[in-house]
Order: structure tokens, then sequence, then C-alpha cells
């Protein structure tokens, strides 16, 4: 078991935490395994944040899998899949030191989580696809015969799933022209709302260019455990204060991500 947190000054750390030997891999066991080793250091799951695992049915299983014995328990661990696969997460990260292909995929996935968003946006891009089928058979562009032309969806990439970056970019190729319609829809609907800005909104960098209270007051709406219904008042105005008082201070003007933020909340005091 390895634990992720922040400590006192800020700082966010990754601690080896222990091993356990289970006498089996089901779901029961290592849940059974995990609640033992917390409790012999004090630990309560009420106080996890996330929880991740490989892909093993017995891990991620929607009712019966560890991971939703643990969401039983406490509804706020949300699931984040760990990065099992060490090999694809190298090639990715090589990848992604050139810019253009960090772009390219940082604009992909902008698009499918866009697209994918709303069911609204997912029935507008399915019966643009039909449309599109119809027409071009009807025309006899096309060839018909079973199994030929199947309802398609974008494919997300998974960051440890062999081949999925290219089953995305296949996706988005077959059904560009429908992409592109869904997009439109979203720009004249004006419903794109949260999702349209992408990016973790507490940044000061650029003139806290993607600052955004709506979107960090959301986020608190996730946590009823954490932040009170009168505290989730008072929160727009402390990220108010915020703003103005990060913004002042010239050395939070080039952060590299949020936990760099912390750290530099922790040091300067500025946490409180």
């Amino acid at each position: 078991m390895v634990l992720r947190y922040v400590d006192a000054r800020g700082i966010v750390k990754e601690r080896f935490f222990g091993i356990v030997h289970v006498t089996g891999t089901s779901s029961s066991i290592l849940k059974y395994a995990i609640d033992t080793l917390f409790v012999e250091h004090g630990l309560s799951l009420k106080h996890v944040r996330g929880q991740g695992y490989d892909g093993g049915s017995n891990m991620r299983g929607e009712f019966n899998g560890l991971k939703a014995l643990i969401l039983n328990e406490n509804s706020l661990a949300y699931y984040i899949h760990s990065f099992a696969y060490q090999l694809q997460l190298v090639v990715e990260a090589v990848a992604n030191k050139h810019d253009g292909v960090e772009n390219f995929f940082n604009i992909l996935g902008m698009v499918i989580n866009v697209v994918n968003a709303f069911c609204k946006r997912k029935d507008v891009l399915r019966q643009s696809y039909k449309e599109r089928v119809q027409e071009a058979i009807g025309k006899c562009e096309i060839e018909t015969g079973i199994g030929k032309y199947q309802e398609l969806s974008l494919i997300r990439a998974g960051d440890t799933r062999w081949g999925s970056h290219y089953k995305t970019i296949l996706s988005l190729i077959a059904l560009f022209l429908n992409v592109v319609k869904v997009l439109q829809y979203v720009e004249e609907d004006g419903d794109n709302g949260f999702s349209c800005t992408q990016a973790t909104a507490l940044s000061p960098c650029d003139s806290f260019s993607q600052f955004n209270v709506s979107d960090l007051l959301k986020l608190s709406e996730l946590y009823p455990q954490d932040f009170s219904h009168m505290e989730r008042i008072a929160l727009e105005k402390q990220l108010n204060m915020y703003y103005l008082i990060v913004g002042q201070d010239e050395r939070f003007a080039d952060l590299s991500g949020i936990a760099e933020l912390a750290r530099l909340l922790a040091e300067t005091k500025k946490k409180t």
C-alpha cells in the first residue's frame, strides 16, 4: 500500500505504507486487509479522498469490487486509475516532452470531454452520425451489409491501456464531421458551462487567466463532509480574497502545478 497526502507544510508526499499478505484476491479479502492495516496505525477510511488500483475486475467492479466496497463506506473516496503499466507511461512521458504531441493530446482530450459531458450532446452526436450514414446510403456512396456502420462513439484514451490513444484518434477521424456539429451546438446553445474550462482553476499563472470561482465552488459541493453549507457560502469571499492577496505576491507568478502552489501557500502562511 502507498499513501499520498499533503503534510502540514503543504508539500504533497507519496510514501510506501506497508505490505500485507492475503490468502486470496477477492475484493472482500482485500478490503479486510486494508481495514486491518488502517486500524493498526490509527487511521480511518473516512479520511480517504481517493483510491487507485490496476484494471482487475476484483478491483474496479461496480457492485462487488474493492472500489465499490470502499465507496459504500466512504462516498468521497473517488476512484482514480493507478499508473500500473510502467512501460506505457514511459512511452507516453517521453512523447509528451514534445510540445506538439502534448498539445495535440491535450486538445483531443478537451474535445472528447466536451462532447461526452452530457447525454444531450451524445444524442446530438448519434443523430448526426445516423443522418450522415443514411444520406450516404441514399446516394449509393457506401455499401450496406450486416455489421456495417454500427453506432460509433468517441473513445477516451487510457494512460495504462495499450493502443487506446490510437483508437481515440481513429474514433475522432470516423466521427469528425459529427463532432464538429456537436461543438457548434455547444457554442450556439450556450450550455457548455463547467466543461468549457478544463484547467486547475486556482492557478495564479498568466495573471490568473484560469482562475474560476464558479468551478471551485462546484468542486466544493462534491465534498460535503469537508465543506459545510455555511463554509461554502463563505468560500466565495475567501476565493476573491485569495485572488487579491496571492496576485500581489511575485513568488506565485511562475508555479508548475497544484503541488507547488500548496507548498508555497504553506511556506508563506497564506494558507490561512
